[in-house]
């Protein structure tokens, strides 16, 4: 399926302690960053908007060190619904896909909608994890990389400030370096950093092989990775 706009998304949430909560709902989010790209994966618009949580008690000491949020910055924020609908609109009505670095941003928005009874067209998108597919277009056997050691591979200048729309900008960058095979940098990275121990040594050395038209090859059967959100 040809997709008319890739959505990169990301989130930041803090956790809700105590009883007064929705069964099942053990975090909310605080902020919604998002990234839009063209078929080619160039990036064409950001969407970042902070959340105002209903039932979590402030922001945790570890969520405002990581992420630089402190409670004072949600006092004027829109609730959740209204954030979501304003992301929906901005996706538009075109087909698309929603990519995520690691899946639990996903289900954070599907189990948040849930617990507040929203209707959401999010639900009704095909999400990809990025991250799930990154070690095989790496040629490593790591099961996990994380985003900010992957925009490394990749040479790409990742904020440390770990907000929302600085990692979905750097989730769209290396969804684009991906999709037009551009493994070169990559390759480079890997083989300086990776141990070259027996096991690793078979990684580096398959790494061309799954560039350039095996990349495309692999971009090309991406439908088969997709995942209905309720599937």
């Amino acid at each position: 399926m040809k997709y008319d706009y890739n959505i990169a998304i990301d989130l930041e949430w803090t956790p809700i302690f105590g009883t007064d909560r929705p069964e099942g709902l053990c975090q909310e989010i605080i902020e919604i960053g998002a990234a839009k790209l063209g078929p080619d994966g160039r990036e064409l618009d950001t969407f970042s908007e902070l959340v105002k949580p209903d039932f979590a008690n402030g922001i945790t000491r570890r969520v405002r060190r990581i992420t630089g949020i402190r409670n004072r910055d949600l006092t004027e924020a829109r609730s959740f619904e209204e954030v979501l609908h304003s992301l929906e609109e901005w996706v538009g009505s075109g087909r698309s896909r929603m990519i995520t670095w690691d899946n639990t941003d996903r289900t954070q928005i599907l189990r948040e909608c849930s617990a507040k009874g929203i209707e959401s067209r999010l639900s009704k998108q095909r999400w990809l994890d990025l991250q799930k597919l990154y070690p095989r277009i790496m040629g490593t056997r790591r099961r996990q990389v994380a985003l900010g050691e992957a925009a490394d591979w990749c040479g790409i200048e990742f904020d440390k400030r770990h907000r929302a729309v600085y990692d979905a900008r750097a989730t769209g960058q290396i969804f684009h370096m991906a999709a037009t095979g551009e493994c070169a940098e990559q390759r480079r990275v890997l083989e300086s950093s990776v141990t070259h121990d027996a096991h690793e040594n078979s990684c580096t050395a398959s790494i061309a092989d799954r560039c350039g038209s095996g990349l495309a090859e692999l971009f090309a059967n991406l439908a088969s990775q997709d995942t209905m959100a309720y599937a």
